[in-house]
């Protein structure tokens, strides 16, 4: 287990540099919802919505499970989920010298801000106790399973969320949702890593000098300027910077998108990243169109007050 251990740390320590090769069932190596079927005996069971899934139940191994699902049904970014029961979808995994098989959970397809074309794949795992074999399956999904299939980028985007704690799972799921929201933003716009302290807290002040400079306590798109002469960093990092701090983590601003030409009318955030993917990192946008209609979106950032019901 040992061994298990630092070849997984070796391999996390090169992730970008070495890509992680997924190596498919070449008779199974994909599967399909619409292939379940199977007959239980299980009186403990959760009804599904129709909205969100076209199985009917949810067989739970526990009262955690049921929970999971209320919450994954309410969640407004959550397109489908689905309990891993007679689905097949089995990981292999190594505990100490003997090999074993995974089972997740769920999967969930969440709508991430890439569109209903582009879900984020969610793989879910509820657990009570927490023991060593549970570590394993974890570092398993992180270091191999997750980046490789993302590498062969046939099969869609992925990643995995382990909940603990019901009486937090509604914010734990939140909060990773929130999380691969981020991870988009910042691959649109191409900003750095900003894991250092020192370099958030200068762009954060600058953010925040600009809104206590302004009369209407706004930031616009045209303050990205200054804030990035202030915190001398480039347009694009404290673009990332307000998405963090606009995030259900942090709340401390409020990003809104009007529609000049519609009187004001509200733009959905989706739609805006969707455009400003296409023209920024994709080119599939040309220059004129954009200037069109991005001339036409007033986007800005507002201070949440300590209450979150309105604005100082």
């Amino acid at each position: 287990m040992a061994c298990n251990k630092i070849t997984a740390a070796i391999t996390r320590h090169f992730f970008g540099e070495r890509p992680i090769k997924a190596l498919l069932d070449p008779y199974n190596p994909s599967g399909s919802t619409r292939n379940v079927r199977f007959n239980t005996s299980k009186t403990s069971r959760w009804a599904t919505s129709s909205q969100h899934s076209h199985i009917n139940w949810v067989v739970l191994d526990s009262d955690w499970e049921a929970e999971f699902c209320r919450v994954a049904e309410r969640h407004p970014l959550v397109r489908a989920y689905v309990k891993n029961h007679g689905l097949g979808f089995e990981v292999p995994y190594r505990f100490g010298s003997e090999m074993r098989k995974y089972l997740p959970d769920f999967i969930v397809r969440v709508d991430d801000g890439r569109g209903p074309e582009d879900l984020l794949n969610l793989i879910v795992e509820i657990k009570g106790y927490r023991g060593e074999d549970a570590v394993e399956k974890k570092s398993t999904m992180d270091t191999y399973w997750v980046p490789g299939v993302n590498y062969l980028g046939s099969y869609g985007r992925w990643a995995f969320a382990e909940f603990t704690d019901v009486f937090q799972m509604q914010h734990d799921f939140s909060q990773k949702i929130e999380g691969e929201f981020n991870k988009l933003i910042a691959s649109v716009v191409g900003v750095k890593d900003t894991s250092s302290d020192e370099f958030l807290s200068n762009i954060r002040r600058a953010i925040f000098e600009v809104l206590a400079s302004k009369q209407d306590h706004v930031f616009y798109l045209s303050d990205i300027d200054a804030a990035a002469l202030s915190a001398n960093c480039t347009h694009e990092e404290v673009f990332g910077v307000l998405s963090m701090l606009s995030s259900s983590s942090e709340k401390q601003l409020r990003m809104k998108l009007r529609s000049e030409s519609r009187g004001g009318e509200e733009v959905p955030v989706s739609a805006f990243i969707g455009n400003l993917k296409k023209w920024w990192r994709d080119k599939s946008i040309q220059q004129a169109d954009w200037d069109s209609w991005a001339g036409d979106i007033v986007v800005s950032w507002e201070r949440v007050t300590s209450a979150g019901g309105g604005n100082d």
